[in-house]
């Protein structure tokens, strides 16, 4: 009871894309001048993908990175952490699941063991697609509402940041 109760917590304070930029010299390494013109041209002429479109999906966790949150920890917590963090993963890894629908819904599904357990509510995008807002929904009341920054988000991949912990929690799309 103890796990879930930490998982749950975990799952609600965590709901809560490195770009590299090109720098002058790169063209080189990919080819020609002239190539990476003609690619950043095509890139300029694709549509843009929809980043509320690509967010509507189910998402798996894949792996939590808490090395930055560890790090601030005294010396002598350290190991137990990264302990810590590496049992609480493996038993989390493809059990944690976010649905968004394109309704503006969610639901976050723990599963462990025969139980799950879920938590439904909705949710918003930023238009720069920067910014998650999940507000969850209990006996039909708003509650808690929680902001994370976007890192990543590809067909395949996001990348989530919660603004209170230094975490980054890495899904993939269920395919």
């Amino acid at each position: 009871m103890k796990f879930k109760n930490l998982m749950l917590a975990l799952a609600v304070t965590m709901m809560l894309a490195s770009c590299g930029e090109k720098k002058e010299g790169d063209a080189a390494k990919e080819g020609t001048e002239a190539s990476a013109e003609t690619t950043e041209a095509k890139a300029e002429e694709a549509p843009k993908a929809d980043p509320k479109a690509m967010l509507t999906k189910t998402w798996v966790i894949e792996e939590m990175d808490a090395s930055a949150m560890i790090a601030k920890q005294p010396k002598e917590k350290q190991e137990e952490m990264k302990k810590m963090m590496a049992e609480n993963m493996s038993k989390v890894k493809g059990n944690m699941i976010f649905e968004f629908r394109a309704d503006g819904t969610f639901t976050n599904t723990m599963k462990d063991g025969k139980e799950e357990i879920k938590n439904e509510g909705t949710w918003t995008l930023s238009d720069d697609g920067k910014t998650l807002t999940t507000a969850e929904k209990k006996d039909g009341k708003d509650g808690k509402k929680s902001d994370v920054n976007v890192l990543t988000l590809t067909d395949d991949n996001l990348d989530l940041a919660p603004k209170d912990a230094d975490m980054v929690m890495k899904f993939v799309a269920k395919k």
